[in-house]
């Protein structure tokens, strides 16, 4: 799971303890299994997503707000 929690930052995480925190990656790239990447309308990532060779999800949790994709 991708969790966008500010601009082009967030964390990965893969259901285990470990986490990986990123900042600064304008492009997020998933991996040869199923990504989920978690985004609200304040947190966003200026270039691409791109979730990679299986079924992804795009998650925007919203606040009554319009979304654009």
């Amino acid at each position: 799971t991708w969790a966008i929690n500010a601009t082009n930052q967030g964390v990965i995480n893969n259901g285990t303890v470990d986490e990986v925190n990123f900042v600064n990656f304008n492009t997020l790239t998933g991996g040869t299994l199923v990504d989920n990447f978690t985004l609200t309308l304040m947190d966003n990532i200026t270039g691409l997503i791109s979730g990679g060779a299986s079924d992804d999800t795009l998650t925007l949790n919203t606040a009554n707000q319009s979304v654009v994709i």
